[in-house]
């Protein structure tokens, strides 16, 4: 025996996806002509099969399953392509009609009603719902219901009745326009969404149903089909006795219903139709009591009231089963990111009652979550701060308004201080009514402490910048003052809260009388045409020292001052701002100057000592000496002249006892 296992039954179902790839494969050129002849040859089998099935002598359908064809092909297609099916189905429709003995005429009629009728369901459901038909939400399946199945089949039923009534007289025309309505609407009710469900169908998931999924579709499908077969054919039960048995088919009809959602009922109805109007057709079961127009509207009825509330009944459940299911991966999410977030997550209600809490909160209180449901926040807080929280929280709850970064301290359950930072908003039912508080805790403990000696540090460098006895100043990065320090004040005649936080050069004003860049921007960001402007520049390691400048404005006759300035990092070694140091060197550039003018007249008197050092024409007699122009001079006169020796007159003891020979100048 040839066993087919369940792979092998899987690999069947794919033929769909089969043929996509055969059409996709297909030249271009070809693909509508193929696809127009593919589509006229279900069209034709599937009108064969209508009018097997239709109600003799008469051939009243009780539903024409080409119509479902045909407007399947113009929803999975462009409207530009349109016209190749419309003309596509004619031959096939005169094909099935002709050889039935139905006239030409009345064929033709057939095909100008049936296109209208698809053409107003295409045209709507392209408009008012999106493609593919999923039937998956009642929204799409109401618009369906009411675009396809009602006012399509109501528009075309009038050309239809005419068709049908070319050549007869009987029945009336209202009778002819109901039962083209019912049979149209019947046929977009059952067919037309079996075909789209399961030909846009892409199976996927399909391989990792367990086998007692595909046991429970084939029990139902046996059972099905035996009490459908019973019922309908009525050879095994008299109807006429126990006229309710027509709807024994229903609970197996709910079960499938509920279980295997819209694809699974679609299926279901359809053969139960198929199964009740093959024997209907051929006078057996319930629908042959009268005649034949009213057996079929019978008929129609019957399953059009039977089919429809499940059908809808089918797309609730799985809308619902949807709604669940993103409902549940949303819980999960949530979940998810609550417990996996390095905060603590929790729900209050109106309260302040715990009703939910993360597992986050046993790593900050030492508490785990079922130790604080029922509890309130204040309950881990001492009095004084429980007090202030609870105010605060009661006029949160008063306004319902959202809180952000609400400081508060709490008690873990090892007696340490924890100060956390709580973030909530409300939350309301569907009335508007206010429920609780749901937020995130996040601790700060340590923030706080590092914070406190961030602050501790500043502080100790601002008292330092202030008390330098040099004028100090410190920028940001956009140039704004942020220090500014007592010497500065004292220099420049500025305030300090008259300056801090505000930029565009206007540091520079005291030293300049206008805005411009200075050294401690230079630092920043070099510039070759204010450099120019320092006596001298110079640059070590990122630092520019000795930048001496002169302020014509500042003091009596202007100031000279060197100025230092070096940039400011942060921990990760990023700019954050500058610093700059100034120092009045104004006396010392004076005495600089006087050193270096007397310097000067020092050597020029050294030189005009250095040319007595030289030849002197002098006198052998009166020793006077002849200078450089010809003239003669007294010895001292010229070395007076000449050098910076100065002469006082004396006598030597030679001379004083040759002159003065009576006085005795020099006597010990």
């Amino acid at each position: 025996m040839l066993a087919v296992g369940r792979e092998d039954l899987l690999h069947i179902v794919d033929v769909n996806m089969t043929l996509r790839n055969y059409f996709e494969s297909l030249p271009k050129p070809f693909r509508m002509p193929v696809s127009t002849f593919f589509v006229a040859i279900i069209y034709y089998y599937c009108a064969k099969c209508g009018l097997i099935l239709s109600f003799k002598p008469d051939y009243i359908a009780a539903f024409w399953p080409p119509n479902a064809i045909l407007l399947f092909a113009l929803l999975v297609t462009k409207p530009q392509v349109w016209l190749w099916y419309l003309l596509g189905i004619v031959p096939a429709e005169l094909a099935a009609d002709l050889p039935s003995g139905i006239p030409l005429d009345v064929a033709v009629g057939f095909v100008g009603a049936d296109w209208i009728e698809v053409l107003t369901a295409a045209v709507l459901l392209r408009k008012f719902s999106r493609a593919p038909l999923e039937f998956k939400t009642l929204k799409q399946t109401s618009t369906y219901i009411i675009c396809g199945v009602l006012i399509a089949p109501f528009v075309a039923a009038f050309p239809g009745a005419v068709a049908t009534g070319i050549g007869v007289v009987e029945p009336d025309y209202l009778t002819r326009w109901s039962r083209w309505f019912i049979s149209d609407a019947l046929t977009h009710l059952l067919i037309t969404p079996f075909i789209s469900l399961w030909l846009c169908w892409k199976f996927t998931g399909i391989r990792s149903r367990p086998l007692r999924y595909y046991l429970e579709i084939l029990g139902l499908a046996v059972a099905l089909g035996i009490v459908s077969i019973t019922v309908f054919s009525g050879k095994l039960l008299n109807i006429e006795t126990f006229p309710a048995m027509i709807y024994v088919p229903l609970p197996i009809l709910l079960w499938i219903s509920v279980r295997f959602g819209p694809r699974g009922i679609f299926s279901s109805v359809l053969f139960v139709a198929v199964v009740c109007i093959w024997y209907g057709s051929r006078g057996h079961g319930p629908f042959i009591h009268h005649s034949v127009a009213q057996n079929v509207i019978n008929l129609q009825v019957f399953l059009g009231l039977t089919s429809a509330p499940l059908l809808l009944l089918a797309v609730l459940f799985e809308d619902h089963k949807k709604s669940e299911k993103q409902l549940r991966e949303s819980e999960h999410k949530y979940r998810d990111l609550t417990e996996s977030v390095s905060d603590w997550v929790w729900e209050v209600d109106c309260k302040g009652v715990f009703t939910y809490s993360s597992p986050k909160v046993k790593d900050l209180l030492g508490y785990g979550p079922e130790e604080v449901i029922g509890k309130r926040p204040f309950d881990f807080m001492l009095p004084e701060e429980a007090g202030r929280v609870s105010d605060a929280f009661s006029t949160f709850v008063s306004s319902q308004q959202p809180f952000n970064y609400l400081e508060n301290t709490n008690i873990n359950k090892n007696g340490d201080l924890v100060i956390m930072e709580s973030s909530g908003v409300p939350f309301f039912d569907g009335k508007g009514k206010l429920l609780g508080y749901r937020g995130i805790d996040r601790d700060i403990t340590q923030w706080k402490k590092n914070a406190q000696v961030i602050a501790d540090s500043e502080r100790r460098l601002t008292d330092i910048i202030e008390f330098l006895p040099d004028p100090t100043w410190v920028i940001d990065i956009d140039g704004r003052v942020i220090a500014w320090n007592r010497a500065l004040e004292s220099v420049s005649g500025i305030a300090k809260e008259d300056i801090i936080g505000k930029g565009n050069f206007v540091y520079a004003i005291p030293f300049y009388g206008e805005r411009r860049p200075v050294l401690i921007d230079l630092v920043l960001r070099r510039n070759e045409k204010w450099e120019k402007e320092y006596l001298n520049f110079k640059e070590k390691d990122g630092l520019l020292l000795d930048s001496e400048s002169f302020h014509p404005s500042m003091g009596d006759g202007g100031c000279y001052v060197a100025a230092s300035a070096g940039r400011l990092y942060n921990a990760e070694g990023v700019v954050i701002g500058a610093i700059e140091t100034l120092r009045d060197i104004t006396n010392a550039k004076r005495l600089e100057f006087e050193r270096e003018q007397l310097i000067a007249e020092l050597q020029e008197a050294i030189g005009k000592v250095q040319v007595l050092s030289g030849l002197l024409p002098i006198c052998a007699s009166c020793k006077n000496i002849r200078d450089d122009k010809g003239y003669w001079n007294q010895i001292e006169s010229y070395i007076s002249a000449h050098s910076l020796a100065k002469f006082t007159h004396g006598i030597c003891p030679k001379c004083a006892k040759k002159l003065y020979p009576d006085l005795n100048i020099y006597a010990d």
